[in-house]
């Protein structure tokens, strides 16, 4: 049985596939019922492909500018910064 067929079957017809206990008919039907809520529609998988591309666009823009502040620095080598240090008074 599916999610769905879970959710719409009868007690009678869980105990007959020999689910006895009303406790693990309950929590059978709960789980089921998390499933289907759970399944994105196909709006919401558009939805949710527009916010992660939307995301991606937004972490490249930030490594580029990231990228474009360190390029802008000193690009000494450490070396070289170690002797400005220990020349300093």
């Amino acid at each position: 049985m599916d999610e769905r067929a879970i959710s719409v079957a009868s007690d009678e017809n869980l105990r007959q596939l020999g689910i006895v206990a009303q406790g693990d008919i309950l929590a059978l039907r709960a789980f089921a019922t998390g499933q289907l809520n759970k399944t994105p529609s196909a709006d919401r998988k558009e939805d949710q492909e527009d916010s992660r591309e939307q995301r991606k666009k937004m972490l490249i823009e930030k490594l580029v500018l990231g990228r474009k502040k360190v390029s802008g620095r000193d690009s000494g080598s450490s070396k070289e910064k170690k002797a400005k240090v220990m020349e300093a008074p």
